[in-house]
């Protein structure tokens, strides 16, 4: 009996001290887990752009300023940063800027805008080609100045290389403190059978003006087609003609041909031209008066009909 015991403590002891050691784990055995170790490095995601680039007017002609917008996004809410480079133009403001305004050449027939975002850490770029409009509507600005208070001037709208424009209709802005609205007079090609015009909508310092074809296949060719007859309410220098800053968010010129297709004709803004009537007077001679008065009469019939 004492031997029995003996035996059965000496089991019991091997039991225990074979679960109690720190050895290996043998078959049978769970092996001892590791503690927590440092946290993984979060990654950076790089920004997103949402869409394409915009291109504000969608048309662009040689020479043409217009505006390129880009919206993006960062996962990670990093400050974004912008630069833009221009192939076949040029850059006026906005380099670093989600809105870039820009020009294209004069001898380009296609222009590569490219946007680069980052975030401090990564980037993504993306690039839209621009092809230029062959034909567009030139709005020429007298710059040949000084213009005086009360000195009248033509503003010139000409076509070039127009192919079968029945229908267009352009808004032009100016400073109401500085000059004042006269008339705009059809000329030009303007003046053919079938050719109407009209105002429509007028406000200080607005002017939008459409004209429409009734008979025949449209306006072919260059040339031009109105004058926008104007009043200087200020003394003007050569270098601040407040005329025509066409502004592209607000407004999109049309031109469309006669079953009421969009045509993609351009605009654009070309100072050196238009007709200083007064050079050196306050007031009007009496034959700037006469071309005056002959002008707004034949607009005045021309409207009427």
């Amino acid at each position: 009996m004492l031997l029995k015991m003996k035996r059965v403590g000496l089991i019991l002891m091997i039991g225990v001290w074979g679960v109690g050691c720190s050895g290996p784990a043998t078959k049978g055995q769970v092996a001892p887990t590791a503690g927590p170790g440092p946290k993984p490095t979060l990654q950076n995601s790089p920004p997103v752009i949402q869409g394409n680039i915009e291109i504000l007017p969608k048309y662009v002609p040689p020479g043409g300023e217009a505006f390129a917008r880009v919206s993006a996004s960062d996962p990670d809410q990093d400050k974004l940063q912008y630069s833009w480079t221009v192939e076949g133009g040029e850059i006026i403001e906005g380099s670093t800027s989600s809105v870039l305004r820009w020009k294209s050449g004069t001898q380009s027939d296609k222009v590569v805008l490219t946007v680069t975002v980052k975030d401090g850490k990564n980037y993504v770029d993306k690039s839209i080609t621009v092809n230029i409009a062959a034909q567009f509507l030139e709005v020429e600005i007298p710059t040949a100045g000084p213009i005086k208070k009360g000195m009248h001037f033509l503003v010139y709208l000409s076509a070039s290389s127009f192919d079968q424009v029945s229908a267009f209709s352009v808004k032009l802005q100016y400073d109401p403190t500085k000059v004042e609205l006269i008339r705009v007079i059809p000329d030009g090609i303007l003046k053919n059978k079938g050719v109407l015009t009209a105002l429509q909508f007028v406000r200080a310092g607005t002017v939008q003006v459409a004209f429409w074809q009734t008979e025949g296949d449209g306006i072919q060719g260059s040339g031009l087609l109105a004058s926008v007859l104007m009043r200087a309410l200020a003394d003007l220098t050569d270098a601040n003609v407040p005329l025509m800053e066409v502004k592209w968010e607000e407004f999109f010129p049309t031109f469309r041909n006669a079953v009421g297709k969009d045509l993609p004709v351009g605009i654009r803004a070309k100072k050196g031209g238009g007709k200083i009537l007064v050079e050196e007077k306050a007031e009007p001679s009496k034959e700037d008066k006469k071309t005056i008065e002959k002008e707004e009469k034949s607009s005045e019939g021309k409207n009427q009909k």
